[in-house]
């Protein structure tokens, strides 16, 4: 990459897409700053694709406007976007070779043979493909092919790069593997990639912002440790994982610091930064990671809380052993809740039937408007 190519700024406002009565996008607004790694996550059919396709040129929106650099784009050509796509299905030609495939955009543009080869050799030695110039795709292993079409996307010196599901068709390890080099090749390179996936922990891990889309809606932006910790929909919380949601109501302040939740596990306390600008009386739900419970058995009467600041008392429905966590759901009332817990080589940390104490810090969790009534469900997903 030579020194003048420079990352850009892009804005998308009020942009739909609608086919016949159908919306898959709503009035998206979204800004991904100059040389940022954003991932649009969300579930099979929430539109995420549509957002990439309509930032590549190919796929026009029903209303709204793109703009990069603050110039709107949104009727440029494909072929007139400082954009570059790298696809699912890599889309390698079979009949060529890795230079040749890696070296056809500067041919279609007209650059001579030499400077061609030239520039190719330097970008599949910054992907680390050198010595496997020669070969065809069908040589090449998935990773190879991916890390081929990477480099056919960077040497035509895009100002932003976009990856739908690239590392979809890869195997665990290799996805893992291929998730590291992206990352480290974008920090080198420093050009914008927006990247798609259904994946969490792949979002996660890549990623200095992930938009959480649903149903043509963004539901939430943000970095990674904020999206997975404070969640601002029961859509999030539940699509990262299985958070616990608690409807209540703020009851009051009783302490500096720590307000009560009156809900139907009885009172709960919460701290004063997760209910910043709620007022008492106001309905809400807390939202606790299962790894942020613990549990102790219940010995005697059962009147030890321990130091944490919530305990509620429940009994163990279900141990579920899966290598160095085990999931663990506790009955509390009527409610049903997750904690994960490490571990041991000689025991499960508790069995079904014990009864337990089911603790909690107040600053744990997250606090979210109104009573969060829409979940992600895996069957909710369309194909």
């Amino acid at each position: 990459m030579t020194a003048e190519t420079k990352s850009g700024r892009l804005v998308l406002h009020g942009v739909s897409k609608h086919y016949g009565t159908t919306r898959v996008l709503d009035g998206i607004d979204l800004s991904v700053e100059s040389g940022e790694f954003l991932t649009i996550l969300g579930p099979s059919g929430s539109g995420k694709t549509t957002i990439l396709r309509m930032i590549g040129g190919f796929t026009e929106p029903t209303s709204g406007s793109i703009l990069f650099d603050e110039v709107d784009v949104t009727d440029v050509p494909i072929h007139r976007r400082p954009f570059n796509t790298v696809f699912q299905d890599y889309a390698l030609f079979p009949h060529m070779t890795v230079v040749q495939n890696v070296g056809y955009g500067l041919r279609v543009r007209g650059l001579r043979r030499r400077e061609i080869e030239t520039r190719a050799h330097e970008v599949l030695a910054l992907v680390a493909l050198e010595g496997l110039e020669q070969r065809y795709p069908a040589q090449l292993s998935g990773g190879q092919k991916q890390r081929v079409a990477l480099a056919r996307a960077l040497i035509c010196e895009p100002r932003l790069i976009l990856l739908d599901e690239p590392l979809a068709a890869l195997d665990a390890e290799l996805r893992r593997r291929m998730q590291q080099f992206l990352k480290s090749l974008q920090r080198r390179v420093d050009i914008t990639f927006i990247y798609v996936t259904h994946d969490q922990e792949e979002a996660i891990g890549m990623s200095d912002r992930i938009c959480v889309i649903n149903h043509g809606v963004i539901e939430q932006v943000g970095p990674p440790l904020e999206v997975y910790y404070r969640p601002r929909s029961g859509f999030v919380a539940t699509f990262f994982g299985d958070n616990n949601l608690i409807n209540g109501r703020v009851v009051e302040r009783t302490e500096p610091g720590i307000w009560r939740l009156e809900t139907g596990l009885g009172p709960i306390t919460c701290s004063d930064d997760l209910l910043s600008g709620y007022e008492e009386g106001a309905p809400v739900t807390l939202a606790v990671r299962p790894e942020a419970i613990g549990l102790r058995a219940v010995v005697g009467a059962g009147t030890e809380a321990g130091e944490a600041d919530n305990a509620l008392r429940g009994t163990v429905n279900r141990v579920e052993f899966s290598g160095p966590i085990s999931e663990v759901t506790v009955q509390v009332g009527e409610q049903t809740l997750l904690a994960k817990m490490t571990s041991t080589v000689s025991a499960l940390p508790v069995q079904p039937g014990d009864a337990v104490r089911v603790t909690w810090n107040s600053g744990d969790g997250a606090i979210i408007a109104g009573d969060a009534e829409h979940h992600y469900r895996p069957d909710e997903e369309s194909t």
